[in-house]
């Protein structure tokens, strides 16, 4: 039974390591008239943005790839939160 268990876990271990394996490089890369669209922006803020403010991209031959999940995370890391109410210290 020892045996058993001992082979239950290594399935599981398989399993874990499966998981961690299927990361975002089997994800679809996106070309820019993609993302474009997806954030809603021209092509040359897209070029600005690459460039100048770090958005993540892959250079294949002469052109940009994007991976979503990468883009969604820098996204986030660009949010702004709101700024307390000012209104309430000034009294």
């Amino acid at each position: 039974m020892a045996k058993t268990v001992q082979g239950d876990e290594g399935d599981k271990q398989r399993d874990k390591e499966s998981v961690d394996s299927r990361d975002s490089s089997s994800e679809p890369l996106m070309k820019a008239p993609e993302l474009m669209n997806y954030l809603r922006i021209s092509r040359t803020k897209l070029w600005q943005l690459v460039k100048e403010g770090g958005l993540p991209a892959y250079r294949i031959g002469g052109d940009f790839r994007y991976r979503k999940s990468e883009i969604d995370a820098w996204l986030e890391a660009q949010r702004h939160e709101p700024a307390s109410n000012h209104s309430k210290k000034a009294q």
